[in-house]
Formats: C-alpha cells, structure tokens, sequence
C-alpha cells in the first residue's frame, strides 16, 4: 500500500464510523481527534501488518467489539470465515477432533460440501485437532478435508472472498439490532 493509499483508506474510515457508527454520539469520544491522534502512525506504517495492527488500535479506542478492519491478509475465525462452527468431540473413528456444529444454509462451507457433524480433520494439508481452532485467511482457495461417517473428503472453497486490493471495515448500524453487523469495502 502507497502513502496516498494509507490516506484515502484513514479518510474513508473517518467518514463510515463518523456516519454509521450504531452509537450516534461515539460513546462522547472526540472521534476526529482519536483519528489524527493515530494518522502518522498508520500512514507510517513499515507494512501492512503494521498498518492493520495501527487501525485496529485506532478503531479500539471506541470501545466497541462491533469494529474491526478485515482485509486479504486477515485470518478470521470459522463462524465469520466460513459460515460454521465447531464442538471438540471425541469421535470413534478419528479422535478427538472438532466436529462441525452448525453449517449455515447457503454459507461457504455449506457451499464448499461440508454438513453438520463432519468432522473436520486438515486445513491446507496441515492437521487441526483441539485445542488449536482452525483459521482461515480471506481471498484464498483453502482445501479441508472432512471425515463423513468415517469417509474422508476434500472439500474446499474461496472462503470469505475479498477482492485483492480492498478493506473491509465491519461495524453495526445505528438502526440495526446489537447483533447485526454491516461491512463497508473500499477499493485501495
């Protein structure tokens, strides 16, 4: 990412929480001030791991769990990722493992072939058992293999695709419930 980048994606993220931020009056924070109080630091930043670790910073200062910067290089958990999640079961046929709990309809994995109650066995070739979650980044074909009645089979599926090049800021809406969520991308 350019300088000019960092900057449009500092300005674009000003004016989205200034307009939509489910809390009207910012929880009486000086918004605009938290912002310039961390522009050098984020248009400074040496990479982009830097970048997004200066945002997410500047987004916390909020204080709200319902803000945070996603993008390609982001690694997110199952039930944001791919629409599932999972339970620690001790199966008869693979050990104990995490078995997948609730499958959305129509969600990336149900899309990518996964049910309720496959037991989920490797994330891009490497083994996942408890207590290490699997995690999965954004705008990446990422193969899983699932055990089906003791069958196993690769599944997989762009999950949580994001064009290259863009941000992602997820936040709440004013008129929406505590629990729904709204994502606004930018073109960098």
């Amino acid at each position: 990412m350019t300088h000019s980048d960092r900057e449009q994606v500092i300005r674009n993220i000003e004016k989205l929480v200034g307009e939509k931020f489910y809390d009207p009056t910012l929880g009486g924070k000086d918004w605009a001030g938290i912002v310039e109080s961390h522009r050098q630091l984020i248009v400074n930043a040496p990479d982009v791991s830097w970048f997004e670790d200066a945002v997410t910073l500047m987004l916390s200062e909020l204080g709200s769990s319902g803000l945070s910067l996603l993008s390609p290089q982001s690694t997110i958990s199952s039930r944001n990722a791919i629409n599932a999640s999972f339970k620690k079961v001790d199966t008869p046929s693979d050990g104990v493992r995490w078995v997948f709990q609730d499958v959305l309809p129509g969600g990336v994995a149900n899309r990518a072939g996964v049910r309720s109650a496959d037991t989920l066995i490797s994330v891009n070739g490497s083994d996942i058992t408890p207590p290490q979650m699997p995690a999965f980044q954004m705008d990446r074909v990422i193969p899983i293999v699932v055990s089906r009645n003791g069958e196993r089979k690769s599944c997989s599926s762009n999950w949580l695709r994001r064009n290259r090049g863009t941000v992602t800021i997820r936040m709440r809406s004013r008129t929406a419930s505590p629990r729904s969520f709204r994502s606004q991308r930018w073109a960098i």
